[in-house]
């Protein structure tokens, strides 16, 4: 949807991340930002999640962590693991360590070096960088990687699909 803006799809509900232009068209049942979201704002909204906790929703279960240095959500859905990283300098290194099985990391790369350390400590399966131009490439030049091509959305369809070495994955903005 956007450089920091996610929408994840499952067959029974929809849940957008940090959104920044919602309107009545956007279909999705529980948002994660960092304010309140209402039903008056998206109409099929069944649940808004701003506050750090723990939360289970339509088959969606979320941690959302958050204080003064960094904040980072947790997502579970159909057996898929995500984080959403928006911003890396002052992450915990204990804390990535200590997660497990992310398959697909979500990572703000203004500061492509702790973006990097923290992709490699995570180890997901896929790294998408929240990113374009030059950040971008200078994330993918630390990384040690040629840019990869731009996609218009990630597609898992199942654990099957799920690959064992980290692929990065560059996606469009809408």
């Amino acid at each position: 949807m956007g450089e920091q803006t996610f929408l994840i799809k499952t067959k029974e509900s929809s849940l957008v991340l940090f959104p920044k232009n919602l309107n009545s068209k956007t279909d999705a049942q529980v948002v994660i930002g960092d304010s309140e979201y209402t039903a008056a704002q998206i109409p099929s909204l069944h649940k808004s999640l701003w506050l750090p906790g723990e939360y289970e929703v339509r088959g969606i279960s979320s941690v959302i962590k958050k204080n003064d240095k960094f904040s980072s959500v947790v997502i579970e859905i159909d057996g898929f693991r995500f984080l959403y990283l928006p911003k890396t300098a002052e992450v915990d290194e204990k804390y990535l360590e200590e997660l497990d099985d992310i398959n697909v990391l979500m990572v703000g790369v203004s500061e492509p070096k702790t973006a990097v350390k923290a992709a490699r400590l995570v180890s997901p399966n896929y790294i998408v960088p929240m990113a374009s131009g030059e950040e971008l490439a200078n994330f993918f030049t630390e990384f040690g990687a040629s840019a990869s091509e731009t996609l218009p959305k990630l597609v898992i369809k199942s654990n099957s699909a799920i690959i064992d070495e980290m692929k990065l994955v560059s996606l469009a903005s809408k």
